[in-house]
């Protein structure tokens, strides 16, 4: 392949190994040049007249593609790399001469080979070749030398390429001696050591300790950059010869432990020695992204085997008052199998142990709705990341209570989880067309899915964002989209046989029976609602220090008869919240007004709860949980009141009355035992009138003296004066 002026030729040679044979070519050129036929145009080869070359353009089209000829891009590279490059032998020998770069004049030669070329390059050239500019072609070039792997040359930046070549093109123009060894001056770096790095690749006890040495600085976790690594080394280089001098050579180190810093960064950087001192400097998780070798694992092959969850900011204000505006946060539980988003959590505050549960919970509900059976399904794992929510004894209990394994990544890992490309392609394909929309952090890469700032300031400005509510409903069209999409994830699939997330599945539950998990609606009580707790230091008599330890036990709440109030802070938005939860049981209400409960409620939803005590359900006559449910209001006047009050109203009469008649019904019994015992109305006399004579004891008497006037006393130490014996009374007959 030859290149004239801007124009790619080939040989008859090259043509043949394409598949032109050699009385085809020589007939078309032959009908171009007498001007028959516009295809094959060529010309006379400079270096033998008795051949032609035939032009790349001249080759018609269909042509090309029918031979498997290749673009202008890819010839260029085969053109460079067979030859057009003319090493120069006045830069192999300028090379040569320098003590610095003489050992890797052969590399130098090169890389001024590829500039030289490059330099005179204008837009003209670059697009004659099949370029959409001279970038394209710059770029070309870069990846030649890459693949060339040499090793004074590291170049990958498009920007210090050009930084590179303009002297270069200094050269080229000028045409003059003094600006190409200038130009070839500028491939050396200034920062050679004495040596270059040689004093420390050395294994002489002196280098194997001033790699210590540097390692140690370059390890601390502050993270000195080389220029103060350099200055710490020096310093200490400095004492060092101090002493190798004052000792005549018996200790220290000797002249040759002065080294620049860009000898200090060739060794910390190189690839044999990077990976001593990384994990110290940036820690062992950064560490693992960068060396560690990745496991490339099989997503779950069917639903339910795996479930992701994540939460994150919805990026999206809302209305949160007269002047101000807020954000929601939420969170995802993701079928790894088919991207089907199953559960969502709400807050307002960030991740809680409130919302993973609310998220876990309708996952498991929805999965039996989506199937059609109602059953309430979990899968065999659950990934999340390693935030402090997912660690609360709360989650922790969930997973315990339905036998799903809990794997949170690895801090930092968060390319292992599903949920976070789901975070960007669900922003990026819905949520961006919603008024309040503030941008993501994975989709400003594309500035289409960038948010415009005035606008967005706009709408906060004139207070045009949706409220909670509205947002709330939003967010839920736009999952129910996400779930029917059948444009996502389905790349080399025709159309016919596209499937939305929520068909594939819904196929793979009903194809997997046999495979799938689930729960009674206990353990899903058990496991998904909210148990207020209180916190209480306990100490452990056992060890010596008797240190306390904080425990955290169910809170217990009187019920009486206005059924149970709880004060706590809401889950959702950390407010204080008052709820009343009133107890629709006339068996529950007759036997335990005045006695303490805990209670489970629903997360985030607050409209039921379960009555627990010591742990364990309260169950009714049936053998059927408790609930307490919110504390209905009545309208006190007619007018007021609403369709379907009036029977409400009757239910909760209805219920009292059968409350008073089951502790009648409950004392009836009890008469009736009394009675079976001999003990009728008859026995039921106050007991001061058992009898005069032990009514009126003097014993007796002056004990509750005594009490009544509270002194201490025992009936043993009492001491009463003997009833004087009466006289017979003298009976004056003369009277």
């Amino acid at each position: 392949m030859r290149i004239i002026d801007s124009k790619i030729f080939f040989t008859w040679d090259e043509l043949k190994t394409y598949g032109f044979s050699p009385d085809f070519l020589k007939t078309a050129t032959k009908e171009y040049r007498k001007g028959n036929k516009p295809s094959y145009h060529n010309i006379p080869d400079p270096q033998d007249n008795r051949f032609c070359l035939v032009s790349y353009d001249g080759i018609p089209e269909k042509t090309r593609l029918e031979k498997g000829v290749p673009e202008k891009t890819e010839l260029v590279k085969q053109g460079l790399i067979k030859g057009q490059l003319q090493p120069d032998t006045k830069a192999l020998a300028f090379f040569l001469d320098n003590p610095h770069t003489n050992q890797w004049a052969k590399d130098y030669q090169m890389i001024t080979a590829y500039l030289m070329y490059a330099a005179p390059a204008t837009v003209s050239f670059a697009r004659e070749l099949g370029f959409s500019g001279v970038n394209g072609f710059y770029q070309t070039i870069i990846d030649l030398m890459q693949a060339e792997k040499f090793e004074a040359w590291n170049i990958s930046n498009l920007d210090r390429f050009k930084r590179k070549l303009s002297p270069f093109k200094k050269a080229c123009k000028s045409n003059l001696e003094a600006d190409y060894k200038k130009a070839l001056s500028t491939l050396i770096s200034k920062k050679y050591g004495l040596k270059n790095a040689a004093k420390v690749v050395a294994k002489d006890s002196q280098s194997e300790e001033i790699k210590g040495v540097l390692i140690k600085i370059y390890a601390d976790p502050q993270k000195y950059s080389i220029e103060d690594a350099h200055l710490t080394y020096m310093h200490i280089a400095k004492r060092k010869f101090e002493e190798y001098t004052a000792t005549n050579g018996r200790k220290g180190w000797n002249d040759k432990c002065f080294i620049t810093a860009q000898t200090i960064a060739n060794f910390l950087y190189d690839p044999a020695i990077q990976q001593v001192w990384y994990p110290k400097r940036h820690g062992n998780g950064e560490y693992k992204n960068k060396f560690e070798r990745v496991t490339k694992r099989i997503a779950a092959t069917y639903s339910n085997a795996k479930w992701v969850i994540d939460g994150t900011p919805l990026h999206r204000y809302f209305q949160d008052g007269d002047s101000a505006f807020n954000r929601v946060h939420v969170f995802f539980v993701l079928d790894e199998s088919t991207w089907c988003i199953l559960g969502v959590g709400i807050s307002l505050i960030g991740e809680s142990s409130g919302q993973i549960l609310q998220a876990l919970r309708a996952a498991s509900h929805n999965a039996g709705i989506m199937a059609g059976d109602e059953k309430l399904y979990i899968p065999y794992e659950v990934q999340s990341d390693n935030s402090s929510a997912n660690h609360y004894d709360a989650i922790k209990n969930a997973y315990e209570v339905i036998g799903t394994v809990h794997r949170p990544s690895r801090v930092g890992n968060s390319k292992a989880k599903t949920a976070e490309p789901l975070n960007k392609h669900f922003f990026a394909r819905w949520m961006k067309f919603r008024e309040g929309f503030t941008g993501s952090m994975g989709m400003s890469t594309d500035i289409n899915n960038k948010v415009n700032q005035d606008r967005l300031t706009e709408i906060v400005r004139k207070k045009q964002l949706p409220d909670l509510k509205n947002t709330l409903e939003q967010l839920q069209e736009d999952v129910n989209n996400w779930n029917n999409d059948k444009s996502w994830n389905n790349k080399g699939v025709a159309e016919a046989d596209r499937k939305s997330p929520l068909e594939k599945y819904r196929e793979s539950l009903l194809a997997t029976q046999d495979k799938q998990k689930t729960i009674t609606e206990g353990q899903s009580i058990e496991a998904f609602y909210w148990m207020p707790t209180k916190a209480k230091q306990i100490k452990d008599e056992s060890k010596k220090s008797r240190k306390s330890q904080t425990i955290h036990i169910p809170q217990e709440y009187t019920f009486t008869n206005k059924g149970f109030k709880v004060e706590r802070k809401s889950p959702l938005d950390g407010k204080k919240i008052n709820m009343e939860f009133d107890v629709p049981n006339a068996y529950f209400n007759e036997r335990h007004i005045g006695q303490k409960f805990s209670l489970r409620i629903e997360p985030l939803n607050y409209d039921h709860a379960y009555i627990y005590s010591n742990g364990k359900p309260v169950m009714d006559q049936e053998g059927n949980r408790i609930k307490a449910v919110n504390k209905e209001m009545f309208h006190s006047a007619l007018a007021d009141h609403q369709e379907g009050e009036a029977e409400k109203l009757n239910n909760h009469e209805a219920i009292k009355k059968e409350q008073v008649q089951i502790s009648a019904g409950r004392f009836a019994e009890y008469d009736l035992l009394a009675n079976k015992a001999g003990v009728t109305d008859a026995d039921m006399i106050n007991p001061r009138l058992f009898g005069q004579k032990e009514a009126t004891d003097p014993m007796k008497i002056a004990a509750s003296e005594r009490l009544v006037n509270k002194d201490r006393f025992s009936i043993e130490e009492l001491e009463v004066e003997p009833e004087p014996k009466k006289k017979k009374a003298i009976i004056n007959r003369f009277e």
